[in-house]
C-alpha cells in the first residue's frame, strides 16, 4: 500500500477488490475487506484461484479507504468512538465520545475567553494557564457545554447546539460519570440509542469545529 501513497502511520478502514481474474480469498469474504482485519504492515495478499494461462499474473483494482496519520491525531476521540461505535463497545462509544466533545469544547473556551496578556491582570506569561485552571477546576465541563459556550456563540453571532443535541450530549457525560465511578451505566443501550447518539455527536462536533475554526480565524 505504500506504493500508492499510503503511509505506515495511516489507518486502514476497508479496502475494495474489484477482480478481473479470479483470485483468492476474495470468494470467501466478497470484494469488501472490513476493518477487523489488521493491515498494520500495509500490505495484502492475494494470490490466483485459477491461473491464467495467457498471464503470469492477473490484474486487480483495488480502492482504499483509509485515514491519515494527520486526521487520526487531530480527530482520535472522535474516530475512536466510531471505531467502538462499529464494535458495540458500549463503554468504549460513552467514553470516547464524551472525550471528543469536552476537549474541543475547551479548546473553544480556551480560545474565546483568554484575556490578551496586555488586558490580564496577573502576570503576562500566565495569562492561559490561569484560564485553563478556571475552566479545569471552576466552570468544569458541564458548566462550559450549559453555558459558557451558548455565550461564547452570542457574543460571536456563532450558531449554538439545539435543544435536543444538547439534551443527548448532557446524557453522554452522565453515563460516562457512571462509567467512571462505577465502572457501568446504569443500563443497556439499545441499537436505536447508540445510532441516535451517534449521529447527535458527530453532529455536536462538527458544529464545534467550525465555532472553532471561526475563532480561530477571527481578526485581531
Amino acid at each position: 500500500m505504500n506504493e500508492v501513497g499510503i503511509k505506515n502511520d495511516d489507518k486502514i478502514l476497508s479496502f475494495f477488490v474489484s477482480p478481473m481474474g479470479k483470485i483468492m480469498p476474495i470468494e470467501t469474504h466478497g470484494n469488501n475487506v472490513f476493518t477487523k482485519q489488521d493491515y498494520s504492515d500495509k500490505s495484502v495478499l492475494y494470490w490466483p484461484s485459477i491461473i491464467n494461462h495467457d498471464s503470469s499474473s492477473n490484474d486487480v483494482s483495488i480502492s482504499i479507504n483509509y485515514i491519515s496519520s494527520l486526521t487520526q491525531e487531530n480527530h482520535r476521540n472522535l474516530l475512536e468512538m466510531l471505531i467502538s461505535f462499529s464494535r458495540a463497545d458500549q463503554n468504549g462509544f460513552i467514553m470516547s465520545a464524551n472525550r471528543a466533545i469536552e476537549e474541543l469544547l475547551l479548546k473553544i473556551c480556551i480560545l474565546s475567553l483568554t484575556p490578551s496578556k496586555d488586558e490580564f491582570l496577573g502576570k503576562p506569561s500566565t495569562n492561559e494557564k490561569e484560564t485553563t485552571n478556571f475552566l479545569t477546576s471552576a466552570a468544569t465541563y458541564s458548566y462550559q457545554l450549559k453555558f459558557l459556550l451558548k455565550v461564547i456563540c452570542k457574543a460571536e453571532n456563532l450558531p449554538y447546539i439545539s435543544k435536543d443535541l444538547l439534551r443527548t450530549i448532557e446524557k453522554i457525560r452522565k453515563d460516562r460519570n457512571d462509567i467512571a465511578h462505577k465502572g457501568k451505566i446504569k443500563r443497556n443501550l439499545s441499537n436505536q440509542e447508540l445510532v441516535d447518539m451517534a449521529s447527535s455527536v458527530t453532529c455536536v462536533y462538527s458544529l464545534l469545529t467550525y465555532i472553532l475554526d471561526s475563532l480561530s480565524n477571527k481578526p485581531t
